[in-house]
């Protein structure tokens, strides 16, 4: 991780870490009015065939779990500073760590212009900036088709800065706009580095670190009551460095390096994203749709002496949601959502033909349904079941075979989840 993300993420933790000091201090300071909200969440998986993330299957796991507290001040007019502390458990990823999910200085010269610097929410799509909020969506899990929690490090945090705001345009509506410039906040122990290594025996990864990244963002708010239609792309890269513990396969069984041991090697590529997104909202009813396109190119791996080019990658996935509120009570919802690893492979076929692998693990298709009860203002309960098709954005290494060893994946299985939610 480069230097000045570590002063930065230093900087912002002390900043929380006085903030009650100051608040509470005699006189006028620069943070004395301080408003602290939070959630905590618990939940339970269980699964047949596959596990998610952690061994779901058999009597399912409770190794899911969210924690987040945040805080916000307005030290001076047009100025919001706030910051939220973040921790979650899914499996083998994240393990309760502690993070700084957001901090962030927020300027506004008006609705049409404003400025924010700091770790901000990545705008790309509808609901990355807000699916830390579990009181605010029907659904446990969103689409894993476009807002996958193994990628949720780089889905959701960047460090850097950004505009946003928004201009009138008659009886056409309104329209927001927002532009991010910065990092993501990646690692060695981040889900995309879990990802990166999945499946491949005697791979560590040392360091996972992104490109500049530019996102944009554009929300049409049509004259339709409720109707929103929104644009995304994002442009970025990323460098993986790490070590082969076994001889590493380069394509060449008579290459030298094949049969070095902790041969050291290091990853690169372009990764380009483009979404298109819709949601409608009318009084109980809200209906969305999203469909993105995601393609690493220029993708290659280096290891001493020899640089070898790997073929690019271009995934797509999508869904469509929907849920209704019966009551106060009371709310239904359901999605479905696709996603292909190589478009231009969807049926797996040649992926197959090339690794030996079972085609239906380059795709992943979902049908979902779920119950929310709403208890109070406060406490939300939801229960929720999965239909999946493919084994896509599923950890091989959660899934081997005890007696040899190897991942064993299966292409039709079924999860239930329950989750409990307290905000304040």
């Amino acid at each position: 991780m480069c230097d000045g993300v570590m002063i930065f993420k230093k900087l912002f933790l002390a900043l929380v870490l006085a903030a009650p000091v100051l608040a509470s201090a005699e006189g006028d300071y620069f943070l004395n009015d301080i408003d602290v909200h939070g959630f905590i969440s618990q939940g339970y998986i269980v699964s047949t065939r596959n596990n998610y993330m952690s061994k779901t299957t058999g009597g399912g796991s409770f190794e899911y779990n969210e924690f987040g507290l945040n805080f916000f001040s307005e030290p001076v007019d047009q100025l919001q500073v706030g910051a939220q502390i973040f921790s979650r458990d899914l499996g083998i990823i994240d393990n309760n760590r502690l993070v700084i999910d957001w901090a962030l200085a927020d300027y506004s010269l008006g609705d049409s212009f404003g400025v924010r610097a700091g770790k901000l929410r990545n705008s790309f799509l509808l609901y990355n900036q807000s699916r830390d909020f579990d009181s605010t969506r029907n659904s446990i899990f969103l689409p894993q088709s476009t807002y996958s929690e193994i990628f949720r490090d780089s889905e959701t945090g960047l460090y850097g800065a950004g505009i946003y705001g928004l201009f009138t345009s008659g009886d056409l509506g309104y329209f927001e706009y927002e532009a991010q410039l910065g990092v993501f906040d990646l690692g060695s122990d981040s889900g995309e580095a879990l990802f990166f290594v999945d499946g491949e025996q005697g791979l560590a990864v040392n360091d996972y670190d992104s490109d500049t990244t530019l996102i944009g963002r554009l929300i049409w708010n049509t004259p339709a009551e409720g109707l929103r239609i929104a644009l995304s792309a994002a442009d970025t890269g990323f460098t993986v460095e790490g070590r082969s513990l076994q001889p590493l396969s380069l394509g060449d069984s008579e290459s030298v390096l094949a049969s070095v041991q902790e041969l050291p090697f290091t990853n690169s590529g372009d990764a380009n994203a483009y979404a298109i997104s819709a949601e409608y909202l009318s009084g109980s009813l809200k209906l969305s749709s999203e469909y993105h396109l995601y393609k690493i190119s220029n993708l290659e791996t280096r290891v001493p002496f020899a640089v070898i080019p790997q073929d690019d990658i271009p995934a797509e996935g999508w869904y469509l949601m929907g849920a209704y509120r019966l009551n106060d009570f009371l709310e239904l919802g359901s999605y479905y959502s696709v996603y292909y690893r190589n478009r231009n492979d969807r049926d797996g076929s040649i992926f197959q033909e090339e690794t030996g692998k079972p085609a239906f693990s380059t795709w992943l298709k979902d049908v979902a349904l779920t119950i929310r009860f709403d208890v109070n203002d406060f406490w939300v309960i939801k229960v929720e079941g999965h239909y999946f098709d493919g084994a896509d954005r599923i950890l091989v290494d959660q899934n081997t075979n005890p007696m040899t060893g190897e991942g064993q994946l299966y292409r039709n299985w079924y999860m239930g989840a329950l989750k409990t939610s307290i905000s304040f």
